[in-house]
């Protein structure tokens, strides 16, 4: 619920989305978090029969539907929302900043000194070509805030079923949000 009083469930609808999971758990260690797709708020009667769509048993219903699908299935997108910190609960999440290891399965990719501009500086002398200096890390262990990565890991193991047994397999893009904590 925002300031004006509305749902969650209200807020997404006005903007276009409908809400397939929200989940409001006030616990250390877990995230709230949403899950939204793209809404057809007002289907004409012939498109939504033209598109093998009707769901309306009633031949004379005039009513919108409110399905959760997108006209082109180009721009199926799954919009997942995770909450930041907002109570005592996530504070106690937040205050559990110990630097943790962090395995990964394949490694992480970044680059160092992709700095366009260094060539160009009398301070660097390392650099003497006109091509770009950098240099192609990879590592398989990183550091990480042990009560975020906790939440994050039950957050992942929460969703995954979810993202990989219905959205996914439906086309759905995944955009993940969050603000602090989230």
């Amino acid at each position: 619920e925002d300031a004006s009083g509305k749902s969650l469930k209200e807020l997404l609808n006005e903007e276009g989305w409908s809400l397939l999971k929200h989940d409001t758990t006030a616990v250390p260690g877990y995230l709230g978090h949403y899950v939204a797709i793209p809404a057809r708020s007002i289907v004409d009667k012939d498109d939504d029969l033209k598109e093998g769509n009707n769901n309306n048993n009633n031949e004379d219903d005039t009513t919108p539907s409110m399905m959760p699908l997108v006209k082109n299935s180009n721009q199926k997108i799954a919009l997942i929302g995770v909450k930041g910190t907002s109570g005592l609960e996530d504070l106690i999440t937040d205050m559990c900043g110990a630097s943790v290891s962090l395995s990964l399965d394949r490694p992480y990719y970044w680059v160092v000194g992709n700095d366009n501009n260094s060539n160009n500086s009398a301070n660097n002398s390392t650099h003497h070509s006109t091509e770009s200096s950098s240099t192609t890390t990879t590592a398989t262990t990183l550091r990480a805030h042990e009560g975020i990565l906790i939440a994050a890991r039950r957050l992942a193991n929460d969703l995954q079923p979810f993202v990989q047994n219905l959205l996914l397999p439906q086309g759905y893009k995944i955009v993940l949000v969050g603000h602090s904590l989230g």
